[in-house]
């Protein structure tokens, strides 16, 4: 009996088949701590899936549902997050630096200990984050909704007239 395969890791790279939902996998053989897993996750639906300890640098999860996944641990830098939903995700102790985050849901997030240097914050949600000992060194929060509900303008260039 002949079963399709729905996601392939091959040469260091987590390939997933096209048209496909992933809902609340539990992803746990991707803690390769010591390799880098180039992939491209664009629109993929995650929304669940233990992810703790995943190294996906570099990787591109625009438009990514990553909504109550538990990506502590992991190390997100220079992934791509544009418009991704990552609502009520753990992601306690997860390496952001260079990442960009632009207009992502991060709305009642954990991120607890999380490293978010240089990252790009430009019109996120941060509704209901607890920000205390969160490591925002050279972020761009241009148009970020911050946890007290007022919009930031750091980080935002002035236009010369």
């Amino acid at each position: 009996m002949k079963t399709n395969k729905i996601f392939s890791l091959k040469n260091n790279t987590f390939i997933f088949y096209q048209e496909r939902i992933f809902t609340n996998l539990g992803l746990t053989f991707l803690n390769r701590v010591s390799q880098s897993i180039l992939c491209n996750l664009q629109d993929a639906d995650l929304s669940g899936a233990n992810l703790i300890n995943v190294k996906l640098v570099g990787a591109s999860l625009i438009g990514a549902n990553l909504s109550q996944v538990n990506l502590s641990l992991a190390n997100l830098s220079q992934a791509n997050l544009t418009g991704a939903n990552l609502s009520k995700a753990n992601l306690s102790l997860v390496n952001f630096t260079d990442a960009d985050l632009t207009r992502a849901n991060l709305s009642n997030v954990e991120l607890r200990g999380a490293i978010l240097d240089r990252v790009n914050l430009t019109g996120a949600n941060l509704t209901g984050v607890n920000l205390t000992g969160v490591n925002l060194t050279g972020a761009k929060l241009c148009g970020t909704l911050m946890p007290d509900g007022n919009i930031s303008s750091e980080g935002c260039m002035a236009i010369d007239n």
